[in-house]
């Protein structure tokens, strides 16, 4: 699988979301899970090398380390026993009162750049 992340978080104002609706108007999309898709914008996707792990940015939620509106931080969720886990914050020191996401997972599943 590729995790594709074509606009970041300083582009996400209201231009930035009118565009991101254009570049995906006419694709289907599906929830992947109840354990891992949210009422608040989950976006950005990133999966481990060995497909086990799904780290992505979740934008507004209230248990968000930062505390102001808008602000985006790197939630996880592991796949085991054929589901996926119930989506968590990485807490800190990964996420902080910045706008926090994901990049890329090391080929060998240890360090996530960010």
């Amino acid at each position: 699988m590729l995790a594709i992340s074509a606009i970041s978080s300083q582009a996400f104002t209201q231009v930035g979301k009118d565009k991101l609706k254009v570049l995906f108007e006419g694709i289907e999309k599906e929830p992947l899970s109840e354990a891992v898709n949210s009422p608040v914008m989950d976006y950005s996707p990133v999966i481990s090398s060995d497909g086990k792990a799904l780290f992505f940015i979740r934008n507004n939620d209230p248990n968000n380390v930062g505390s102001r509106k808008n602000h985006e931080d790197v939630w996880f969720s592991v796949f085991e026993n054929g589901a996926w886990s119930k989506a968590q914050n990485m807490g800190a020191p990964v996420n902080n009162i910045d706008n926090n996401y994901p990049n890329s997972i090391s080929p060998d599943n240890n360090s996530i750049l960010l």
